[in-house]
């Protein structure tokens, strides 16, 4: 968010400050996208934060 060329994650993702976005691109396109809105409040915890994301990922990637 910080360098010129970044300023469009504000507006693809309703951005308002740093945050980690998961997103699934299928043949050059993004597909769908989430925000861990989460991480802030759990910025304090490493331990949960570590195990927010991890199970966040895991419930976005395609079931198979």
């Amino acid at each position: 968010m910080d360098e010129p060329e970044n300023n469009h994650f504000v507006k693809d993702y309703g951005l308002f400050t740093k945050s980690v976005v998961v997103s699934e691109v299928k043949d050059g396109r993004e597909v769908r996208w989430k925000n861990l809105d989460q991480v802030w409040k759990l910025l304090g915890d490493p331990e949960a934060f570590q195990g927010y994301v991890e199970r966040e990922v895991k419930a976005f990637l395609p079931k198979s």
